[in-house]
């Protein structure tokens, strides 16, 4: 026990890696990155992405919680990604997580355990399905997912903060909305990272007070 951490030996590799001693935002954020745009095997993690900004948070996430170092790779005519490589930390994601290994597009869900969280880890982890999924209209918040159950239950998580969501059907895909100044303004603390959609996300909250002057 190290601190506010616990250091193990991994089977596979020998060095010893470290694991939080408790759930925290960071590592609800960690997930919601996986969960929008990674990648998880039984050996793994990765995350493609083209904003170099989240593949550089991802990558101080992993070290700050587990000790993992990682890298930018940029692949010719792909996706800018991080691959880090650890069994433990893996499995970790897939059961306290529920993140599936392999293709998760339609089986993706809300981790259960995020609903006896606090609002803080609430926040971070919606926080990482809009910076990776999510669009900011002029008078929208979006966020479009293959699986129905997971946007559904995200649902939940806006209802909590006091926003209302409608949930409809595309063509091979869901979507969750988010409309009205009234909704916007239960989601002021959600801490998004993208600056562009940061900027949309604050032209939002602020039109109701441009139309009072």
């Amino acid at each position: 026990l190290v601190g506010r951490n616990l250091k193990i030996k991994s089977g596979t590799s020998g060095k010893f890696i470290k694991l939080p001693c408790e759930l925290n935002p960071a590592l609800f954020r960690l997930a919601g990155l996986i969960i929008s745009d990674g990648h998880l095997t039984r050996n793994y993690i990765e995350l493609s992405n083209s904003n170099l900004e989240i593949l550089k948070e991802f990558i101080n996430l992993l070290k700050k919680l587990f000790g993992l170092k990682g890298k930018i790779e940029y692949p010719k005519d792909r996706v800018s990604k991080v691959r880090m490589s650890s069994p433990i930390v893996s499995e970790i994601l897939y059961k306290i997580f529920e993140i599936p290994y392999g293709n998760k597009a339609r089986r993706v869900v809300v981790p259960k355990i995020i609903f006896s969280q606090n609002e803080e880890c609430v926040l971070a982890f919606i926080s990482s399905i809009i910076d990776c999924e999510g669009y900011i209209g002029k008078s929208e918040i979006e966020i479009g997912m293959t699986s129905e159950r997971f946007l559904k239950d995200m649902g939940r998580l806006f209802l909590r903060l006091g926003a209302i969501t409608t949930l409809t059907p595309k063509k091979h895909s869901y979507r969750l909305l988010i409309n009205g100044y009234n909704n916007f303004s239960k989601l002021y603390k959600i801490p998004i990272k993208d600056k562009i959609k940061l900027l949309g996300f604050n032209r939002l909250l602020n039109k109701k007070i441009q139309k009072t002057f």
